[in-house]
């Protein structure tokens, strides 16, 4: 038995593992979700392939282990979380206000008179855990954001700015309003900052070469076949180009 990296499916639909060296071979895993999401009115695949990263071969007789989990992270124990993902849990007020202000969303500016609420609920736990992979990719990267910047992020933003300077009673009023404590707010904007960081890195530091983009296309293929809504592909599309990035530049 040889022990790999981790590689979920999950967030955008796909994964693929660090390498592994093994012999002459540096082999490497792919787990695909065709669809992104499951439910009960679709068919459900998991495709795991393994190739030879030096000679783009594929590689035979190999046998799995496979961990399952709900929508393909890890179900959480604590009774106050959604989801796990490494070492980051969705948490069930985070999940609830991140909903509501969805759903706020689509009621007041998308005008929507009629929302699907199971649907926009597995929107916005997919939206979230995505969220989490970036800040497995922060911790990877010893990505961090200094007490100066985060300050100076705070002071500068105009919502908690009166007169044109920072207002540090409108700070704490807005955010007593929005039932955040500064603790709560600042912990979460770090994340963001992070996460943010992270996402540049991948976009202006590393391209896709045109094998790596024809893959790209390929996958993006698989994943949106027999769908109609352009919107949506096009989402996906940049989903799995930006998983091939951060793959990439995580190889660098």
């Amino acid at each position: 038995m040889v022990p790999i990296s981790q590689a979920y499916g999950h967030g955008l639909g796909i994964d693929i593992t660090a390498p592994l060296n093994y012999g002459e071979e540096k082999i490497l895993i792919s787990v695909e979700m065709i669809p992104m999401y499951f439910d009960e009115s679709q068919n459900k695949k998991i495709r795991v392939y393994v190739y030879d990263k030096m000679t783009e071969e594929g590689i035979s007789n190999v046998t799995f282990t496979i961990g399952m989990g709900w929508f393909g992270y890890e179900t959480a124990q604590q009774p106050n979380a959604v989801a796990l993902v490494g070492p980051y849990q969705v948490d069930l007020q985070e999940f609830r206000q991140a909903y509501n202000q969805t759903y706020r969303f689509y009621k007041n500016e998308l005008k929507q008179e009629v929302v699907d609420e199971a649907d926009l609920k597995k929107k916005v736990i997919q939206s979230m855990v995505d969220q989490k992979v970036w800040l497995v990719a922060a911790d990877d990267w010893g990505v961090d954001v200094p007490p100066e910047a985060l300050r100076n992020n705070i002071t500068k933003r105009k919502e908690f700015q009166k007169d044109g300077a920072f207002d540090a009673k409108l700070y704490h009023r807005l955010l007593a309003v929005n039932r955040y404590t500064p603790k709560q707010f600042e912990n979460k904007l770090v994340k963001d900052l992070r996460r943010q960081h992270v996402q540049m890195i991948v976009q202006d530091v590393v391209m896709l070469n045109p094998a790596e983009a024809q893959e790209a296309e390929e996958l993006a293929a698989r994943q949106t076949a027999g769908m109609e809504d352009e919107a949506e592909k096009e989402k996906i599309r940049k989903r799995i180009r930006l998983q091939i990035l951060f793959q990439k530049k995580h190889l660098i």
